[in-house]
């Protein structure tokens, strides 16, 4: 009775082992995809933040740069049309149509 009390207790441990080796197993693989997906998503936030900056960096630049750029061009265009053109009717309309 004894022995037999043994030989089961025996292939209960050795079962468990099995069952601890598998969940060991199991537990490692899914480190390591947890991990990978860990690393994906850090990237992923990265190139969130660079095309972020890709699309705002030249609003903003555009916002401060291009009033004071239209107003040099416009300038100089109303001065080639002064230097070109008598015609004052033109530069009027050119000027309300400005406004």
């Amino acid at each position: 009775m004894q022995t037999e009390n043994d030989q089961d207790l025996g292939q209960k441990i050795a079962a468990l082992e099995k069952l601890l080796q598998q969940n060991l197993e199991v537990s490692l693989e899914i480190q390591k995809t947890v991990k990978a997906l860990k690393n994906w998503i850090i990237w992923q936030r990265a190139w969130l933040v660079v095309k972020i900056l890709v699309i705002v960096v030249p609003t903003v630049l555009g916002i401060i740069y291009l009033p004071g750029l239209l107003k040099q061009s416009l300038g100089n265009y109303q001065q080639l049309l002064n230097s070109s053109l008598p015609n004052s009717a033109l530069i009027d309309q050119l000027n309300q149509i400005k406004k």
